[in-house]
């Protein structure tokens, strides 16, 4: 949302982007985007916060969350169970999201 006319510019704002860290396996080779130096590289864990045995390894990958297993909405109005980095990616992008707009600054 915009300020109104006349109130005080808005701060200068430093955008986070995430994305998944792979799903080709520990033997992979860093995988981009997530392996942009820019990028927040996000991988997968299951239940028991064990990383996803299908997931990429190596020092890019900033940050885990639930990955496997995770019921998410799919075409026709369905529901589907999926695994990866890609769904970890997506919850994080989301946390942060409800982060900054609870607190901005």
């Amino acid at each position: 949302m915009l300020p109104p006319p006349g109130s005080q510019p808005l701060p200068p704002f430093s955008p986070a982007f995430f994305a998944a860290g792979g799903n080709a396996g520990p033997k992979s080779p860093p995988l981009y985007p997530g392996a942009d130096p820019n990028v927040i590289a996000v991988t997968a864990t299951d239940v028991d916060d064990k990383l996803f045995t299908g997931a990429n390894r190596g020092r890019y990958i900033s940050v885990s969350a639930p990955g496997v297993d995770i019921l998410v909405p799919a075409p026709e109005g369905d529901y589907q169970i999926t695994t990866g980095t890609s769904v970890a990616a997506a919850e994080v992008s989301g946390i942060v999201a409800l982060l900054l707009e609870r607190n901005p600054s």
